[in-house]
């Protein structure tokens, strides 16, 4: 039991209307050292029993209430002295306390349970919300991915194989969709990674050719940068490169990227990122 869990029960204690197994645990745990609060709020609750039993009026019970009890206890009843005035005034005025308290007690603790239920509903509400609305993003930004990496597929006048392996994972419902986008200025690619299948594909638009240099690939894996090809854009700056199979034998990457390196590019990577993007969770 905790001290919060005591602290609940601690009016019904006072009131002496707990069951066996409560007022037990409650016992217990009040033996035990080190409490927040439990003290204080066991002392609270016999106060307000006292003060519950003090406001009751002095009352004795109508005379037909004892003819009752002394017919329910038969005739040797009438040989047992009647309790005193003052003996029926304690006695009803700590079970109207013990009853009064009693009804407090498991309002408050219903109304707490109840209002910890509303509570974990609305938070599972907010959650269900909030997990539907960014699936709702999710899905339509990888919808927007795939008609943007199908229209920059047209402007590839590359090699046809190519092309025909990027419409083949585009249209494969196990292919991850990532977007590379540029630090700065307007390129931007999309990868088609089905790991699975160990297949991938990179589509690129608005990359410059460069007389310079070479646009290398990468896969990036912790601290690992692993060279995936090059990137040869046309004069349209599309370009399309496929990956190694066995670049995937390992399982989907961390991220995408593409830098500009050296001409026929380097084991690692040196020069500006162009492009970059990470693999989506699943």
């Amino acid at each position: 039991m905790t001290c919060a869990e005591f602290q609940e029960l601690a009016p019904l204690w006072a009131a002496g209307a707990l069951s066996a197994e409560d007022h037990a645990a409650c016992e217990a745990h009040f033996a035990q050292p080190g409490h927040d609060g439990c003290a204080e709020a066991l002392a609270r609750a016999n106060d307000a029993a006292a003060l519950l039993v003090e406001a009751l009026p002095a009352a004795r019970p109508p005379k037909h209430v004892w003819t009752a009890i002394e017919a329910a206890l038969g005739p040797e009843a009438s040989a047992t002295p009647r309790a005193r005035p003052g003996v029926w005034r304690e006695r009803f005025a700590w079970g109207a306390a013990a009853a009064a308290v009693l009804a407090v007690g498991l309002q408050a603790r219903s109304n707490r349970k109840l209002a910890d239920e509303i509570g974990r509903v609305r938070e599972q509400r907010a959650v269900a919300e909030q997990t539907h609305a960014d699936d709702a993003r999710a899905l339509t930004d990888v919808r927007a991915a795939r008609d943007g990496c199908a229209r920059d597929l047209e402007r590839v006048n590359g090699r046809l194989s190519a092309r025909e392996e990027a419409l083949s994972l585009l249209a494969a419902p196990s292919t991850s969709v990532v977007q590379l986008a540029a630090p700065q200025g307007d390129a931007r690619a999309t990868a088609l990674v089905n790991v699975g299948q160990r297949r991938a594909v990179i589509v690129a638009s608005a990359l410059a050719p460069r007389s310079d240099g070479d646009y290398e690939l990468w896969l990036i894996r912790g601290d690992r940068k692993i060279a995936a090809g090059l990137l040869k854009p046309e004069a349209s700056g599309a370009a399309l490169a496929t990956l190694e199979p066995e670049l995937l034998a390992e399982g989907p990457p961390d991220a995408v990227a593409v830098t500009l390196e050296a001409l026929g590019g380097g084991v690692q990577p040196k020069g500006p990122i162009v492009l970059v993007g990470t693999m989506p969770k699943t």
